[in-house]
């Protein structure tokens, strides 16, 4: 069964969309057309622990550069700065979003996919609260610096959405379209099938099964025959008891004759 790794990299305001993301992936997991072949896996950062001390939580999990699909969320702030080895990020979710991107280009864009999401519902910062207003300013710095160039043209895609129920319905059909392409890509309707159907088959107990029927095969003509066998011996039986059956009343018409007389 091959693995598809869906990486998910995003705040803590996000709470809803990641569950959305892991309730569309439980679903596919149960349809029959893609379980059979794949297994889709979900990893967040902000969703892991606890920790070991042995080594960075960030070496704990599957690393962005390894997922087949890469989706960043975002809402109303960066998130919380973030240093990994010695270099500076303004937050863990763009570490993240840095790492798959890096991976794209060196995979000469065959994997992870990148998709970012950005949520417009409207964000409301307390007036006294600076650092909520910083972190949204520099949210909304690398939404400008990443995606539009300097005249505010598209640079690259971004994706907008303004309800969960909306967000979902959006990612199941990203998730199955990427589903899709894989089963087109294995050719498993053609002869592809067999790599990923073979390895799930239980040989053994197919084995179990051919050598109980051989076996049935084998003994069956030989139930037959002492079946037949115990059907004869049950009619000469019978035989023997009509017999002496009929001798007893023969004798006892004898000795009622001879009384007779």
């Amino acid at each position: 069964m091959k693995k598809i790794n869906v990486f998910i990299a995003s705040p803590n305001d996000v709470e809803k969309e990641r569950q959305a993301v892991k309730d569309v992936i439980d679903k596919l997991n149960k349809n029959p057309k893609y379980n059979a072949f794949f297994r889709v896996n979900y990893t967040c950062y902000t969703e892991n622990g606890p920790w070991s001390a042995m080594n960075h939580p960030q070496e704990q999990i599957s690393a962005p550069s390894e997922a087949d699909m890469f989706i960043m969320i975002l809402w109303s702030k960066i998130g919380t700065p973030y240093t990994y080895e010695g270099k500076n990020y303004s937050s863990g979710t763009i570490y993240e979003f840095e790492k798959a991107k890096e991976a794209h280009v060196k995979n000469n864009s065959k994997k992870p996919d990148l998709y970012v999401f950005r949520k417009t519902t409207a964000v409301t910062i307390p007036p006294n609260n600076a650092k909520q207003l910083e972190s949204f300013n520099q949210l909304q710095n690398f939404i400008d610096e990443t995606f539009y160039t300097n005249n505010h043209e598209v640079k690259i895609g971004l994706n907008e959405f303004d309800s969960v129920y909306e967000f979902k319905k959006e990612i199941q059909i990203l998730i199955e379209k990427n589903l899709n392409k894989q089963l087109k890509e294995e050719n498993i309707m053609g002869d592809g099938w067999v790599n990923l159907v073979l390895p799930r088959i239980n040989f053994n107990l197919i084995i179990i099964v051919m050598m109980l029927l051989i076996t049935i095969c084998i003994i069956t003509p030989h139930i037959e025959r002492v079946i037949i066998t115990l059907s004869e011996q049950e009619n000469v039986k019978e035989n023997f008891h009509g017999q002496l059956s009929n001798l007893i009343i023969n004798s006892k018409h004898l000795q009622d004759s001879h009384n007779l007389k």
